[in-house]
């Protein structure tokens, strides 16, 4: 017989005695159920931490985010009796954290007594010194939040500042003490630590001592001998690299058509001027070959590799801004369009500005229609095209009213800034009120901020303006308005995003019939700022000179040119104005030298002179070319003079020579 059937054959009442004893309590009348484990919580204090970190209790593996400095608690609570091991995971950036009465076995309360103590690591900051003379010492100084120092360096090589400093924070590194007859300078010495050490700072040191310089003969780079070609060349500017190769440019006329083009001429360190030779045309060719282009007003801008870029302006066929990129190894490439005109604008392009940093990076800018327009040359990447849309670029400033002069500064970083003339927004006509604007320029973002109004000139015309830059993106402008009775130079400085001024530069100028005008600035590696002006009245008038020094005043003024005599000349005197980062300072101009019957100005001629930064001290002006050098020149005169200094604070300058029948290019170099 089956279990199933056995127990279906039982009595009724067997079953329900069986139900009933199955169902009682067997247990011993004294036993009682057990209370449960008492938890508590588990705890303790941050301190010193500058950010988030995480504790772990390693006894089951539960990791807590702490978002500071403060209390922190695990949000499980634990039984009496559990051990416990809480450690630090992931400390705050750039801290170590400590534990203490991190482990244990919970007893009888809540637990609050671990503390994790965290402190910051120290960086170092450091970098290369190169240049420096035997026996000589160099003191460099460190900013930073929370910690400074010197450095003492009596030899080339890698450098550590003797100092501790704390991530997140900004840094500059400067020139505290100058070696005897050098001047060094910082590059890469302000940023921001982040969580690692600083290595990179560079620090360079060039002779500035007394120079036995003085000026050579002068020669000619071109000469234009077509008797029927009048002033055919003109407007030369020149350059140097950092090897001390000089770069010259200049429009010249072509004889066989209406054309203008850029010629060229590269002068090696030491060697001699090389036979002018023309920028290359535009591809495809001009329509009328015989007109071919006219291109006007170049400016060049020269890297320390020896890279160039020279833009200008095509202003019979296209009206357009257009540029040639220049390498040693390859020469000049096809020029290309920076800008085309609308045929509906009334002005095409004037006042083009040019400058370019340590990387090649080149800005150039101009005025267009009442507009600031600019584009930028990126190496490997070019130019951004601007030949697709006639009218259309890319804007500084969309300011309402008419704007013109830019002026345009930017260091070796790629920071830049860019001032101009804006007309009163809203003012079409004339007569202008004419204010002072400026942006400042993101190489990161290839943005300008919001136009700032730099000065307001209650109707000034402003006569002449300059801009510099130093290597921590401070700009200092320069200018000379009129302020009801006389011209003045004033100066403002834009520290960070805030321009601080103006101040009055000049001094002296008191008389009713006074002026000072015409600025020409130039900035050394370390921030210095030299500035050369025309100042006088009817009677005479003087080229002088100042300088400012960071975190002082404008400097007492030195004249370092004079014209006695009726001062009408010296308003059609140019001037320019060119220094190294040594802080040698070189200044040319052209000036009749005399007035003759009838208050005749005699011919003019080209005038140096030098700031020696040892000394603190200009030199006597030479007059570096008066010579009448061409064929078939008669009474020649100079104009559009201009400078530039090698790393050495040697010098060369160039010029245009016009002797009526015949001119050219010459050039005179001081070393």
């Amino acid at each position: 017989m089956s279990h199933r059937s056995w127990f279906r054959s039982l009595p009724a009442g067997f079953l329900s005695l069986c139900l009933l004893a199955c169902g009682e309590d067997h247990s011993n009348p004294g036993d009682t159920l057990e209370p449960p484990i008492p938890t508590h919580t588990l705890g303790g204090t941050v301190t010193g931490a500058t950010g988030s970190l995480t504790v772990r209790n390693n006894v089951g593996t539960v990791n807590l985010a702490v978002s500071g400095a403060g209390a922190f608690t695990f949000p499980l609570p634990l039984a009496e009796g559990v051990a416990y091991d809480v450690v630090v995971a992931t400390p705050p950036t750039g801290q170590t954290c400590t534990m203490a009465n991190g482990a244990g076995t919970l007893g009888t309360s809540n637990v609050t007594n671990i503390t994790v103590s965290c402190t910051t690591d120290s960086l170092t900051l450091g970098g290369t010194l190169s240049g420096l003379t035997a026996g000589g010492t160099v003191v460099l100084h460190a900013a930073a939040d929370f910690a400074s120092g010197n450095v003492t360096l009596t030899a080339n090589g890698a450098f550590v500042f003797p100092v501790s400093f704390v991530p997140n924070t900004e840094y500059l590194v400067t020139v505290l003490t100058q070696p005897v007859g050098q001047a060094c300078t910082v590059t890469n010495g302000e940023g921001d630590f982040g969580t690692t050490a600083i290595n990179n700072v560079s620090v360079t040191c060039i002779d500035s001592s007394a120079s036995n310089r003085d000026w050579q003969p002068a020669t000619n780079i071109s000469t234009d001998t077509d008797v029927l070609d009048f002033n055919g060349i003109r407007k030369p500017r020149v350059a140097y690299d950092a090897a001390g190769n000089a770069l010259a440019i200049w429009e010249a006329d072509d004889e066989s058509s209406v054309a203008v083009n850029i010629l060229w001429s590269r002068r090696p360190a030491g060697g001699n001027w090389s036979a002018p030779a023309k920028i290359p045309d535009w591809i495809p060719p001009p329509l009328d070959p015989a007109i071919g282009e006219v291109r006007r007003d170049p400016v060049l801008a020269v890297a320390a590799n020896g890279n160039a870029v020279v833009a200008w302006r095509e202003t019979i066929l296209l009206n357009a801004v257009m540029a040639s990129t220049y390498t040693p190894s390859t020469g000049w490439s096809a020029p290309v369009f920076l800008w085309k005109k609308h045929p509906d604008m009334t002005t095409g392009a004037v006042d083009l500005r040019i400058a370019t940093d340590a990387a090649d990076n080149t800005l150039v800018t101009w005025a267009a229609n009442g507009i600031i327009f600019y584009n930028r040359y990126t190496p490997g990447s070019g130019w951004v095209d601007g030949a697709t849309v006639e009218g259309v670029g890319r804007t500084v400033s969309t300011l309402m009213g008419p704007a013109d002069q830019p002026e345009l500064a930017m260091n070796a970083a790629g920071q830049a800034v860019a001032i101009w003339r804006q007309a009163t927004q809203g003012v079409l006509v004339e007569p202008h009120d004419y204010d002072l604007w400026s942006s400042r320029y993101d190489m990161a973002t290839d943005t300008w901020t919001a136009p700032q109004q730099l000065e307001d000139g209650a109707g000034d015309l402003f006569y002449g303006k300059s801009l510099v830059i130093d290597a921590g993106g401070t700009a200092t402008a320069i200018w000379s308005d009129y302020d009801g009775t006389r011209t003045h130079i004033r100066a403002s400085r834009l520290v960070a995003d805030a321009w601080i001024g103006p101040s009055l530069v000049e001094s002296g100028n008191t008389s009713d019939t006074g002026f000072a005008m015409d600025p020409h600035a130039a900035i050394d590696g370390n921030g210095n700022i030299t500035v050369v002006w025309q100042q006088g009245d009817i009677s005479a008038a003087n080229f002088v000179a100042t300088r400012y020094v960071p975190g002082t005043v404008w400097g007492g003024q030195q004249v370092i040119g004079t014209f006695v005599g009726s001062s009408s000349p010296i308003f059609s005197t140019e001037l320019s104005v060119a220094g190294n980062a040594a802080g040698h300072v070189v200044a040319v101009w052209t000036l009749s030298g005399c007035v003759g019957p009838e208050n005749v100005p005699c011919p003019v001629d080209v005038r140096a002179n030098e700031y020696n930064p040892v000394n603190g001290e200009w030199g006597a002006q030479d007059v570096i070319d008066k010579v009448y050098a061409f064929p078939g020149e008669v009474a020649g005169n100079a104009s559009k003079p201009q400078v530039a200094v090698d790393a050495a604070g040697n010098a060369v300058a160039v010029w245009d020579q016009d002797g009526g029948q015949a001119d050219g290019i010459r050039s005179a170099e001081f070393k």
